[in-house]
């Protein structure tokens, strides 16, 4: 167990700095559950206060919790449990490939709870990466039982949440996430390791930060860039009520007009999306989008697909058996434009993307006016497992008959660059277009953000 726990120590450490990192992976978990299944998927989180008569230690304190209401299959639950092996990296319809996101919720917990409901089978599985033989000594053995009458009393705390799947009909999937506390480390009176030395279950408060109106903001910029996912719910439970009510809902009102990869792509989209605080009804915003999509058709990226240095994923296939296989990158690339107003002063946020932003290359530039406005540059670009960067972007060797790669790292740069000049950047003006007409701005608006974006990193 401890080469597992160094394993998933390592991956936090070096991949996800941030809670909300976590977040977009397990929001991309829930999009890709939606694409395997076709269906469109509504995601609820929020925190329990812990069960106070459960059997299991865990479940007696506070817990992040996701619900979504994907398909659920035997294939999902072993590759819940499996530590890097997975079977996204040859699925065409999902995002992942790296087979961390589910690692990346240790950044929360010790050792996590997964129930799920299909219509003939009911799964209730706890992961304990400290578990093992005593031979190899593990700590926490005694988290390994997960009783019925726990998980029928997890049920019971989420019946006005499940319920409506279960009238339906539906299958559902949820996540128990029991925050880290320093008094999970006492083992036999003596206090041991954690996975990280971050403890959320003794200051909850540290998280409020996940269902601030700015992370739904952030959550909207990119939802377009998403396949099924159409609602993300927050829930606060109510100690005097003694249940879970809604918070704030954010909801894509054409569920249709978003990107259709690994469909024929959709050359040009737009929307809106709402947000309403359902506990104070007068806070309420919308997001306004278009955006565009293409298939790059390249003689370079089609060189580079070729190439021996093409890079492989180790992954499991249905049948459980190990193998590599080539990555599935492929040659697409879509722009986002989005506004919304603000009360604070305007601004322009760029993000460069793989469906989903990446931590670094953000910019932010300030704009005359009172609207917030977003531009999301996505490209199948390799990035590190984390999301965190995109490299070779701005190498300032030209995008012609690229050279012969000689080593892996050099090909995945010559990807990169030649997708985003290539692609990405040459819908931008395109979109602009689009955008002003969809949403009728006023040529001072106009003014304000083409200012900005002239100041931006793309047009220097």
């Amino acid at each position: 167990p401890l080469h597992f726990i160094n394993l998933i120590s390592d991956n936090i450490r070096d991949r996800y700095k941030t809670p909300f990192s976590v977040i977009k992976e397990i929001i991309q978990n829930a999009d890709d559950a939606g694409a395997s299944h076709n269906q469109n998927i509504t995601l609820d989180f929020g925190i329990s206060p812990g069960i106070n008569d459960a059997a299991h230690p865990l479940l007696r304190g506070p817990g992040l919790f996701f619900l979504n209401n994907g398909k659920f299959t035997e294939h999902d639950a072993r590759a819940v449990q499996s530590f890097g092996l997975n079977q996204k990296a040859i699925v065409e319809t999902t995002i992942g490939k790296f087979g961390l996101g589910m690692k990346s919720v240790f950044h929360f917990c010790e050792a996590f709870f997964f129930m799920a409901q299909t219509e003939k089978h009911s799964y209730s599985s706890i992961l304990n990466p400290w578990s093992g033989d005593a031979e190899f000594h593990a700590l926490h053995d005694d988290w390994d039982e997960f009783t019925d009458q726990d998980s029928q009393k997890i049920r019971d705390q989420f019946v006005d949440l499940i319920s409506p799947y279960h009238e339906k009909d539906r299958a559902w999937f949820l996540l128990w996430l029991p925050l880290r506390k320093k008094g999970h480390l006492m083992v036999n009176g003596k206090e041991v390791g954690s996975i990280i030395a971050e403890f959320p279950g003794d200051d909850t408060v540290k998280l409020d930060s996940l269902w601030h109106e700015r992370s739904f903001r952030e959550m909207g910029r990119f939802l377009p860039l998403l396949q099924k996912i159409t609602t993300i719910q927050h829930w606060y439970y109510d100690t005097i009520k003694d249940k879970f009510v809604p918070d704030i809902s954010m909801v894509l009102e054409f569920p249709d007009n978003r990107r259709r990869f690994p469909e024929k792509p959709n050359p040009s989209f737009s929307g809106r999306i709402t947000c309403v605080n359902k506990s104070n009804p007068a806070i309420k915003f919308h997001i306004e989008y278009t955006g565009a999509e293409k298939q790059l058709q390249s003689e370079n990226l089609d060189n580079l697909k070729k190439s021996e240095l093409w890079p492989v994923s180790y992954v499991r296939d249905e049948n459980g058996e190990s193998r590599h296989a080539p990555d599935k990158t492929k040659a697409h690339c879509a722009v986002v434009f989005s506004r919304s107003e603000t009360q604070g002063p305007g601004q322009l946020e760029i993000n460069w993307a793989v469906f989903m932003p990446i931590d670094t290359g953000q910019q932010i530039i300030p704009c005359d006016g009172n609207i917030s406005y977003s531009l999301m540059l996505h490209g199948y670009f390799f990035v590190d497992a984390g999301r965190a960067e995109v490299t070779g972007l701005f190498a300032t060797n030209g995008t012609g008959c690229l050279p012969r790669p000689k080593t892996e790292a050099e090909l995945r740069n010559q990807w990169n660059k030649c997708l985003a000049q290539q692609g990405t950047l040459c819908l931008v003006i395109r979109d602009l277009d689009e955008f002003v007409i969809r949403t009728g701005m006023e040529p001072e608006e106009v003014g304000n953000l083409c200012a900005a974006l002239k100041k931006s990193d793309i047009f220097t």
